[in-house]
C-alpha cells in the first residue's frame, strides 16, 4: 500500500466502493435520476475527508487481515445508508433545502432516501456466507435506534450533558461502530472461522464507536453558532450551562433560547459567551479523548493492518 500517500489511496479505494455501487447495486434497479445523484454525491465526497469515513468497512476489514476488496458489499451498504441519513436528517430538521437532493421538491428526496436503503439492503442481500443474517440484523437495528433518537424531542432546559451523549452515541458513534464491525466481522469470515474473531471485532467496533463520537463532538464545536439558530443545544453549550451559579443560569438560557431564528452574526456574542466559559475548549478535550480511546482499541492489530485507521 502506499503508505507515504494515504491521502491518494483512501480516494482511490472510496472511488472503487463508488464504482461497486454505481456498476452491481444501482444499474440493476434502473433509476437513472439517482444513479445521477449519486454521482454526484459521491464526487463530492471522493475529494474530502469524508472518503475516509466511506472507506471504513474497507480499512477495517484489511485491520482484520482481510483483503479490502471482500468488504465491498459491506462498503455499499454503509456508504448508502450514510446517504441516506444525510437526505432524512435534512428534511427531518428542515435544512440542506439547496442539496443536490432537495432540488426537486421535500417528497422527492424523500423517495431518493427510501431508494437509497433498499439499494443498502439490496447489498446485503448479495452477501453469500452465514455473515449475511448478522451483517444485515445490525444494519437495520442501527437504522432503527438512529431514526427513534432523531425524533425524540429536545427539553432545551432540562437535558444534560449525559442526555447528549446517549443521543448523539445512538445517532453518530453506533453507526461508526457498525461499519468498522461489519468491515472486521467479513475478513474473519472469510476465514473460515466458526466464531468470527469476536475480540477481533469487538475492537474494530470501540475504535468505530470512539470516532464517531470524536467526530460529532467536533463537528459540534464547529457548528455552535448554526445549532444556536436552528434551536439545537449541543455539548458546547450544556456544559456553559453548568459552569454559571444558579442567580446567572437564567439569563443565559434566555440568551441561548433567544437565539434561535436569528442571523449568525446576530448571536456573536452569546457565542462569545460560550467560548469565554472555557466551553468549546473543554468539549474539544472530550472529543481528544474519544480519539485517544480509538486509537487504543487498535493496539491489537499489526502497524501495517492499522496505519489507515489511525
Amino acid at each position: 500500500l502506499p503508505n507515504h500517500m494515504p491521502e491518494q489511496f483512501i480516494s482511490q479505494i472510496a472511488a472503487d466502493s463508488y464504482r461497486f455501487i454505481q456498476n452491481t447495486i444501482l444499474e440493476p434497479l434502473e433509476w437513472g435520476e439517482f444513479d445521477a445523484l449519486f454521482a454526484t454525491y459521491a464526487n463530492r465526497r471522493c475529494h474530502s475527508y469524508t472518503a475516509y469515513i466511506d472507506s471504513l468497512p474497507l480499512l477495517a476489514c484489511r485491520a482484520a487481515g482481510g483483503e479490502p476488496e471482500g468488504a465491498f458489499l459491506v462498503a455499499a451498504a454503509w456508504i448508502l445508508h450514510i446517504m441516506a441519513g444525510r437526505i432524512l436528517d435534512d428534511l427531518a430538521d428542515d435544512q440542506g433545502k439547496e442539496s443536490v437532493w432537495q432540488q426537486n421538491g421535500r417528497a422527492t428526496a424523500l423517495s431518493y432516501a427510501l431508494f437509497a436503503m433498499g439499494a443498502a439492503n439490496t447489498a446485503l442481500a448479495y452477501i453469500q456466507n452465514a455473515a449475511y443474517r448478522d451483517i444485515s440484523e445490525k444494519f437495520n437495528q442501527a437504522l432503527a435506534l438512529a431514526a427513534k433518537v432523531q425524533q425524540k424531542p429536545f427539553d432545551l432546559v432540562h437535558n444534560s450533558i449525559e442526555d447528549y451523549f446517549k443521543a448523539i452515541a445512538a445517532k453518530t458513534g453506533m453507526v461508526f461502530a457498525l461499519g468498522t464491525w461489519a468491515g472486521g466481522y467479513v475478513a474473519a469470515s472469510d476465514h473460515g472461522s466458526r466464531e468470527p474473531g469476536p475480540q477481533t471485532c469487538d475492537a474494530l467496533y470501540n475504535y468505530g464507536l470512539n470516532t464517531g463520537m470524536m467526530l460529532q463532538i467536533v463537528d459540534d464545536c464547529t457548528d455552535v453558532t448554526e445549532d444556536l439558530v436552528r434551536g439545537e443545544w449541543t455539548l458546547p453549550v450544556l456544559h456553559a450551562l453548568t459552569q454559571v451559579d444558579d442567580n446567572q443560569r437564567p439569563a443565559l438560557i434566555a440568551d441561548l433560547a433567544s437565539a434561535r431564528g436569528q442571523h449568525p452574526d446576530q448571536i456573536q456574542e452569546v457565542v462569545a459567551q460560550v467560548n469565554e466559559l472555557g466551553s468549546l475548549t473543554w468539549s474539544l478535550q472530550v472529543a481528544g479523548a474519544y480519539q485517544q480511546r480509538a486509537i487504543a482499541a487498535l493496539d491489537r492489530f499489526p502497524t501495517e493492518n492499522k496505519s489507515h485507521l489511525v
